[in-house]
């Protein structure tokens, strides 16, 4: 039986996303576009990978080929769907019998605001996603949130972000906490330190370890 053919439109190929989507590729004949960033080396994945560009038309980011079309070799579409931006993209659901599912924060988020600060453009959303067959968010937040607006919870689901982690060879005593992640102010990084610290002086604690670079990496690190 032959695997159905998945595309996945994607803004980057961030590298954590990398193991996720080629577990995806065992169950599906995956397909992964990006139109910012570095390619990848593909031998060692079990996906495809296609660089789709793009131009800018005011703040619209639009690819340079029809992405309706294009998607239509396909079984399933998994889109981005976290930026209004990505106008082709969000999209795709209109008039389209084909399956498409959105993958995304679902809120706004950036270094400059807070989680789900930015709520100007919350209706738009709410129609956008109420045509998508799924809805993945990163979250169960997203879920809350746009249950009140009325999009139906079987439609909604949680994948949270991931890293690849790989098993120990050995079993060792877990001593570390591990944060990793963009260093910027929103993410409250600072309010973690200055509660660690207190607790310190009277609990003896894990160490903790911050992998990560942005904004705040000098503060952080004095």
């Amino acid at each position: 039986m032959n695997k159905p053919k998945v595309l996945l439109l994607h803004n980057t190929l961030a590298h954590y996303r990398l193991p996720i989507w080629n577990l995806l590729a065992q169950k599906c004949d995956l397909t992964v576009t990006f139109s910012f960033g570095k390619t990848i080396d593909t031998s060692k994945y079990d996906f495809k990978v296609i660089y789709l560009p793009t131009y800018k038309i005011w703040k619209f980011i639009l690819q340079k080929i029809n992405i309706r079309k294009f998607a239509r070799q396909y079984d399933l579409v998994i889109a981005y769907g976290a930026d209004l931006k990505w106008l082709k993209f969000n999209m795709l659901p209109l008039f389209n019998k084909q399956k498409v599912i959105f993958w995304s924060l679902g809120v706004s988020a950036s270094y400059t605001r807070h989680f789900d600060d930015y709520k100007k453009y919350d209706l738009i959303k709410k129609f956008i996603y109420n045509q998508a067959d799924a809805l993945i968010f990163y979250t169960d937040y997203p879920i809350h949130k746009y249950e009140k607006m009325g999009i139906s919870t079987n439609k909604m689901f949680v994948a949270p972000n991931t890293v690849e982690v790989y098993p120990l060879k050995e079993k060792k005593t877990k001593d570390t906490i591990l944060f990793i992640g963009t260093l910027y102010q929103q993410k409250g990084i600072q309010f973690l330190l200055d509660s660690y610290l207190k607790l310190k002086e009277k609990y003896l604690l894990p160490i903790l370890k911050i992998i990560g670079e942005g904004p705040e990496f000098e503060n952080i690190s004095k």
